[in-house]
């Protein structure tokens, strides 16, 4: 059940580059680069129709668009529409919800952390690369958000605070042992509001 679709059908270098770390080193490219994988990625979804190829060229356009300081929000439209079709995300979906997430409004990003939290049950033992960096990152923000001032993100705080609570992690990671910890001083917060 861990393995997706595209996994199955994919020969296995490109699997591997987009599946399991496609996007690691996009903070490291130049605008250029950035430029390049997207019409390499537009090119091959052209060859192949294979969907995983438009959503890595869009998010490689989106990365060049912030970039460069252009107008990003048909990019970040386009990808929160292919991730809000999912019921569950493959890693490379969790991958491109990291990317995508700081351009989201309150609202897009509970609507797809709530299929994030559903599927990291799945993968939280089974974790390519930087699952806990990804993990730490989406919850954090995820708990930030749940404890703003905003009504419209404090009515997910128990469904955040239950996710982190459920958290397997690897007890010697500092971020999840804080993040625990924090969550567990909102528990007792919660219970006597």
């Amino acid at each position: 059940m861990t393995v997706s679709l595209s996994e199955l059908v994919a020969e296995s270098d490109e699997r591997d580059s987009l599946i399991f770390n496609e996007f690691g080193d996009y903070w490291q490219l130049s605008l250029p680069e950035l430029r390049e994988r997207a019409s390499v990625f537009a090119h091959r979804y052209m060859q192949t129709q294979m969907k995983a190829h438009y959503i890595a060229s869009t998010v490689y356009e989106l990365l060049a668009g912030r970039k460069a300081g252009e107008d990003i929000s048909d990019y970040v439209d386009e990808l929160y529409k292919e991730l809000k079709r999912q019921r569950f995300f493959t890693i490379f979906d969790l991958q491109v919800f990291r990317i995508l997430m700081p351009q989201l409004n309150v609202a897009r990003f509970f609507k797809l952390y709530e299929v994030f939290a559903v599927s990291l049950r799945t993968y939280e033992n089974y974790n390519p690369a930087d699952g806990i960096e990804l993990m730490v990152k989406v919850h954090a923000t995820a708990l930030s958000y749940a404890i703003s001032s905003t009504a419209r993100a404090q009515k997910y705080l128990s469904f955040v605070i239950e996710q982190i609570e459920a958290l397997q992690g690897r007890p010697f990671t500092s971020e999840f042992s804080i993040m625990k910890r924090f969550v567990s001083i909102m528990r007792l917060y919660q219970t006597k509001w």
